[in-house]
């Protein structure tokens, strides 16, 4: 034989054998997923490839799974909410609840979603603050992603309002895109975070963080004085104005539910994040942590919400002080993973998994078609796991 027919010999068997292993990849190993609806958004996005690595033993908590359509040759990709002999219920509020408690603390819990982010859209216009006759606040840089605003408290006096800049926009199960375009939903949120960069420049008075649910205002409360030195500081819980009755409105002052220590550096920036998810308050300030533990129970329902149906309106998020001269930067809103109460299974009543069975459901819950309506997967469905996005290049990663 020739070399000049050598060549494309050897071409064509390095392609056969090509072939023959991606065969037997496909057969044995794994293979790829296209995604063509956006009921995991925004996790997985519409038009990502998938890396699905087969197996059908039980799934973890929380795993993102391929399995097989009940009908057709389709599959489909959902997360893992519920385990075999698991008991599933999902609360009026859009609570997943997994043997009676809320969204278990395991490897893969869903992330709290951005709403918000001042890095892609400026914090002018989606936050109030200040009167016509008086404004503590002013921004100090132009808006992107080092978009910085400066509070001036020294004259707010002890618990007044003017020192807080709240968050206007609603907090619904929508999503932020990477281009900063925010993406509403139709249902409102309950659980909320917010984070953000602080610099105190001048000590003598509080630093607030405010997040409301329900009838009922969450607060973190953090005296700076003294150079910064460690103060008791406390989360406490209030009534929203209004929410207590008819009129005339209540405006009760916070019960303080926890205490503990924490000093605030001066003149250095640090992080700051204030979160209510699954009836658990955590505030962590420069790494410290102050936490509680509350009862959903306990909340206060809108005197005038339509079939006892708990809502969370209005202004969620608030941020700012008293008494102090502080900057702030790196804002961001996230809220919880929220799951509409619709369909049959789980939703009604508690649905108990038998030994062969999961209970999956779609991140993007408002347009998921999964257990809620078509209820539990049988095992022998499964196709296999989800290990990453691998298509398009730009949204690489694991899952």
């Amino acid at each position: 034989m020739t070399r000049f027919l050598r060549f494309p010999v050897r071409v064509g068997i390095c392609a056969a054998l090509l072939g023959l292993g991606g065969v037997v990849v496909w057969r044995t190993v794994g293979w790829v997923f296209p995604v063509d609806s956006g009921s995991m958004e925004p996790v997985i996005r519409t038009g990502d490839w998938l890396a699905v690595r087969y197996g059908d033993d039980v799934p973890e908590l929380y795993e993102c799974v391929v399995f097989k359509e009940l009908v057709g040759p389709g599959a489909s990709v959902k997360f893992v909410a519920g385990r075999p002999r698991d008991k599933v219920h999902i609360d009026a509020a859009g609570d997943l609840r997994v043997n009676g408690r809320l969204m278990p603390d395991a490897p893969g819990r869903p992330e709290p979603v951005p709403v918000f982010d001042s890095a892609l859209s400026s914090m002018e216009g989606a936050w109030r603050h200040g009167t016509e006759l008086f404004d503590p606040w002013e921004r100090v840089t132009d808006a992107g992603p080092g978009e910085e605003w400066r509070l001036d408290a020294s004259a707010v006096g002890r618990g007044a309002e003017l020192g807080i800049m709240r968050y206007v926009e609603r907090v619904d199960d929508g999503h932020l895109r990477a281009d900063g375009e925010r993406v509403h939903g139709k249902r409102t949120v309950h659980d909320v975070v917010v984070e953000f960069e602080a610099r105190v420049d001048r000590a003598g008075g509080v630093l607030r963080v405010e997040l409301t649910e329900q009838g009922d205002v969450f607060r973190a409360h953090v005296p700076i004085y003294g150079g910064g030195a460690a103060q008791k500081s406390y989360l406490g819980c209030g009534l929203v104005p209004g929410w207590s009755g008819p009129p005339p409105f209540d405006r009760r002052l916070p019960d303080w539910l926890a205490g503990g220590e924490i000093s605030v550096p001066i003149g250095r920036w640090f992080d700051v994040r204030f979160e209510n998810l699954d009836n658990h308050l955590r505030l962590t300030l420069d790494g410290q942590v102050l936490e509680y533990d509350y009862d959903r129970l306990r909340n206060t329902a809108h005197w005038n919400s339509p079939d006892g149906m708990p809502l969370s309106t209005g202004e969620r998020v608030g941020i700012g002080g008293e008494g102090i001269e502080m900057r702030v930067r790196g804002v961001r809103v996230l809220r919880d993973l929220h799951v509409v109460p619709a369909g049959q299974y789980g939703v009604r009543g508690t649905v108990t998994l038998g030994d062969d069975e999961i209970y999956v459901l779609g991140f993007a819950s408002g347009v998921s078609s999964d257990s809620r309506d078509r209820g539990p997967v049988k095992l022998d469905r499964l196709i296999g796991r989800a290990a990453g996005v691998v298509w398009p290049p730009e949204r690489r990663r694991e899952l």
